[in-house]
């Protein structure tokens, strides 16, 4: 099972998608980095299920880089000054 991703949208190579659910991957171990942080380290890669603009599921799998999350807002949420 992976992480809900419901009230999200991905931007995916100049495509925005709404997020139903995603998986992370770490390449090799999961092992906490150098340093004694006590962080675990970013996932190399991300299975993100979507709808597609045929109303499809579908799975994007890439490096994390290539994927950007937006909250979606609702009505009479308050908007950001700056």
């Amino acid at each position: 099972m992976g992480t809900d991703m419901k009230g999200y949208e991905v931007a995916y190579k100049g495509r925005v998608y709404p997020a139903l659910e995603m998986h992370m991957f770490w390449e090799g171990s999961r092992q906490r980095e150098e340093g004694g942080t006590g962080f675990m380290p970013a996932p190399t890669f991300l299975d993100v299920l979507v709808i597609n603009e045929d109303g499809e599921p579908r799975i994007i799998n890439d490096e994390t880089h290539m994927f950007r999350f937006m909250r979606i807002k609702t009505k009479g949420e308050a908007h950001e000054h700056n």
